[in-house]
């Protein structure tokens, strides 16, 4: 979906011309051509009444943030009538400097010092805005501005976002726990909690041919390994569709579930397969319960529109390539083409062992039970990072690289390989746990709007 962004044009009565009015118009082209849907109030508000009526006309248009758009000098008390009205949305302010006209003179049109002097107005009495200082043509102010209408509807949908948290944080990992309502209030989503049970209880609802079609058609495309059984295959199935049941039912934007132990061992399955393809098909999906990276992952999708990933970092090496593995979990979207995209059984791990533990013997892997997306991820540029809880706030970690080609970490689980941009030695010295999710793009302007948006601390790699 596009952001849905609310423009007002604030000007001066005895400044405003065609001339004036021809930025304004260029402005809103531009953005236009950028994925934003814009919301114009036809006119270029000049006195107090107009801009306050206005204002609070396009403020019950369900909007996602406000462009204040400076066309001329104006009088900073017409600013202010238009910003109380939208100030419980995210908003920019933007001013342009003078320019040289037709003939080749500076024109002493612009809103250069509007800009100075509302910017001065509006930090005085501590308003939460972006301000941008540039020209309507200006590629990189044009970014500024999508950078910024991406963070404000990536605000408003973590507001309305409903996660599932399927059991708990897996095995006493302290830094997936949160605060259930600081992170409603400050961050945004509500958190469904479902007990295992219930999983359980929607497995055993679904008959083995209700999944031979699915398995028919992934199958097409995704290599299965001779050591997973059909029984098998068709009991990750019966999980992933009682898991879409589950999404579908509570209407959730995201899901994790805890595997281990009750799923990897108890039950003999893990969730590997089912979160990975509801991963592809939109549904932000992570696993072992750490609510923190699974909501780092649906801001990312939020951000981005794309599928998300995320891995245990394992491995950061002097020359600041960081591996990145899952146990299972990789969405199927994400793999490498060149190499092929396969399911595998937990149990092939023993092969790669260099080791004499007695389940060599017995071919059979006590820790892991059940079958894994076993796929390398693709190249390309990616986003990683982190959001985590302070005492009293919310911090993220995150940095960019490039994802290179790699191997399967043990000979069957996933991997990523990233060469990082900024200093490896700033994660080391800063991990505030080792899940990360992870990105194609750079979405790290969007990133830093959306943390002054929800006063985040930022620790950027």
């Amino acid at each position: 979906m596009k952001p849905k962004i609310g423009f007002l044009a604030i000007g001066h009565k005895d400044y405003v011309n065609e001339l004036s009015h021809s930025f304004t118009l260029k402005a809103l082209d531009n953005l236009k051509h950028r994925n934003v849907n814009i919301v114009f109030v036809e006119k270029t508000l000049t006195d107090l009444i107009s801009a306050q009526e206005e204002a609070k006309k396009i403020s019950k248009m369900d909007l996602d943030g406000i462009v204040i758009f400076l066309e001329t000098w104006i009088e900073c008390s017409v600013a202010m009538a238009a910003i109380r009205m939208i100030e419980h949305l995210p908003f920019l302010v933007w001013g342009f400097p003078m320019f040289t006209n037709s003939k080749k003179f500076r024109e002493q049109t612009g809103s250069f010092v509007a800009y100075a002097a509302l910017k001065g107005s509006l930090d005085r009495v501590g308003y939460n805005y972006k301000g941008i200082l540039g020209e309507v043509d200006d590629k990189q102010i044009l970014e500024e501005v999508s950078s910024f209408s991406k963070a404000a509807y990536t605000f408003n949908r973590l507001k309305e976002a409903r996660v599932g948290l399927i059991g708990y944080a897996s095995m006493s990992m302290y830094p997936g726990n949160f605060d259930h309502l600081l992170l409603r209030r400050f961050i945004g989503p509500e958190v469904i909690h479902i007990d295992t049970y219930l999983l359980i209880k929607e497995i055993e609802k679904i008959k083995d041919n209700e999944c031979e079609g699915f398995i028919r058609g992934i199958t097409k495309t995704i290599e299965v390994s001779k050591e997973v059984k059909p029984g098998e295959l068709i009991k990750s199935i019966k999980m992933y569709l009682a898991l879409k049941e589950i999404v579908n039912n509570y209407k959730l934007s995201a899901l994790t579930v805890k595997c281990q132990y009750e799923l990897s061992q108890v039950f003999g399955m893990t969730s590997c397969i089912p979160l990975s393809l509801l991963a592809d098909e939109g549904i932000v999906s992570g696993c072992e319960g750490d609510m923190l990276t699974l909501i780092t992952m649906l801001i990312f999708s939020l951000i981005s529109n794309k599928t998300i990933a995320y891995g245990d970092v394992l491995e950061i090496s002097k020359d600041g390539k960081i591996l990145l593995s899952s146990c299972g979990f990789a969405p199927f979207s994400l793999a490498n083409q060149i190499k092929k995209k396969s399911i595998k059984n937990f149990n092939e791990i023993i092969n790669y062992l260099d080791c004499q533990y007695s389940f060599k013997e017995n071919k059979k892997f006590p820790i892991l039970q059940g079958i894994l997306s076993s796929n390398i991820f693709k190249t390309g540029i990616v986003t990683f990072g982190r959001l985590y809880e302070g005492i009293g706030k919310y911090k993220i970690i995150y940095g960019t690289g490039e994802c290179l080609d790699t191997e399967l970490r043990q000979g069957i689980m996933p991997a990523a390989k990233i060469l990082l941009n900024g200093n490896p030695q700033v994660l080391i010295n800063n991990f505030p746990s080792q899940h990360y999710s992870f990105c194609y793009g750079d979405i790290s302007n969007p990133i830093q709007d959306l943390c002054r948006m929800l006063n985040i601390e930022i620790l950027h790699i």
